[in-house]
C-alpha cells in the first residue's frame, strides 16, 4: 500500500495523462477540508484516517451536501476556525494552513518539532483521502457514522463499531447496531 500512495498517477486508469491529483485545485477544493480534518482527528495513523473520511462521506451523502462541507460542520478543527481564529488552539493551527499540493512548505504557525516527518504525513493523508474518495479502499466499517475519543464519549442511542486498529473509538448511527 505505501508503495502504491508514493507512486505516480497512471494514464488509463480515470487519470488524464499529467494530470496531478495533489496539485489539481478542484480536487484540492473538494479534499483539502477531508485531509485537514483526518489529519487533525487521527495524527495522519493510516487506519483512523480512512474510517474517518469515510464516516464524512456517508453523513454528507445523509445530509446531502459534498463532503468538504460535512468535514467543515462535524470536524471540530473547522468547526472553531468558523468561530473565529481566537477558537483555534494555538498549537493546532498549522493544520488550517496545510494547502493542497505537491510539496508542503513548513506552516508559519508550525509548532515545532521535524517538518519533514509531518509533510510526510500530511502527503500520505492527501493521498489516502485521495483513495477514499475514489473508491479505491473500500469501507473498513460500514456501521460506523460517529467517531471520537473515550474522552469524548459515545453519543447516545449509538453503539460501538469496530472499524480495525484504529486510535480513535467508533459508533453506529443512533438507534443502530447491536
Amino acid at each position: 500500500l505505501v508503495l502504491a500512495l508514493d507512486a505516480p498517477p497512471q494514464p488509463g486508469r480515470g487519470e488524464e495523462p499529467g494530470r496531478d491529483p495533489i496539485s489539481d485545485p478542484a480536487i484540492g477544493e473538494m479534499a483539502l477540508p477531508l485531509a485537514q480534518c483526518a489529519l487533525a482527528e487521527s495524527g495522519g495513523h493510516t487506519p483512523d484516517v480512512v474510517a474517518i473520511v469515510w464516516v464524512i462521506g456517508k453523513r454528507a451523502r445523509q445530509a446531502g451536501i459534498p463532503p468538504a462541507e460535512m468535514a467543515r460542520r462535524y470536524c471540530r478543527i473547522h468547526r472553531d476556525e468558523a468561530r473565529g481564529p481566537g477558537h483555534v488552539r494555538r498549537h493546532r493551527r498549522w493544520l488550517l494552513e496545510l494547502d493542497w499540493q505537491r510539496t508542503q512548505p513548513q506552516p508559519p504557525s508550525w509548532p515545532g518539532g521535524r517538518w519533514s516527518a509531518m509533510e510526510a504525513i500530511w502527503r500520505r493523508t492527501q493521498l489516502l483521502v485521495l483513495l477514499v474518495v475514489s473508491g479505491e479502499l473500500d469501507d473498513p466499517c460500514p456501521d460506523a457514522f460517529h467517531w471520537g475519543s473515550a474522552e469524548d464519549g459515545r453519543p447516545t442511542r449509538t453503539h460501538p463499531v469496530s472499524c480495525g486498529a484504529t486510535r480513535n473509538l467508533f459508533w453506529s448511527r443512533p438507534g443502530r447496531g447491536a
